[in-house]
């Protein structure tokens, strides 16, 4: 029964259907490079994007962090995973969100290893830092505004 009820969660959070803030999350398989796709509960906190892991080291963990990326709401995301001494505020703000659907997995006295949690930056924002100019050429100029006197 509880295969069933999860197969129509997914079908319905995939298909756009608002399910309580839950969203459907694609991430490309570590083997196969597939896309897989999850019902995940993002959680803003601080404002900040998070995903938690409340059934811990699943296979979407997994492949994201080999991907290092994934598709949320229509939109490229950058993961960085927290380390464990990291977690434990984000963890509480979770649960106030979402205990009523994860509390079979995860208490407030759960293990922070135990679930991983993984900060989202749009994939816009978190490009990669500009190269330096090759040996023997100069960096290129920048403008700059200087500020008003």
């Amino acid at each position: 029964m509880e295969k069933l009820i999860n197969d129509l969660l997914a079908f319905l959070v995939r298909h756009g259907f608002p399910m309580g803030g839950a969203a459907w999350f694609e991430v490309r398989g570590r083997r196969s490079g597939e896309l897989r796709g999850v019902v995940v509960n993002p959680l803003t906190h601080l404002g900040r994007t998070y995903l938690v892991a409340p059934r811990g080291e699943t296979q979407w963990v997994r492949n994201l962090r080999a991907a290092g990326q994934g598709e949320l709401r229509g939109q490229t995301w950058t993961a960085r995973e927290l380390p464990v001494a990291e977690r434990g505020p984000v963890h509480r703000a979770y649960l106030a969100r979402w205990s009523w659907q994860v509390k079979r997995w995860f208490t407030a006295d759960s293990d922070p290893a135990a679930h991983p949690v993984f900060e989202l930056v749009p994939a816009w924002c978190s490009a990669p830092p500009p190269r330096s100019p090759a040996p023997g050429r100069r960096a290129p100029l920048r403008l700059t505004q200087s500020p008003a006197v």
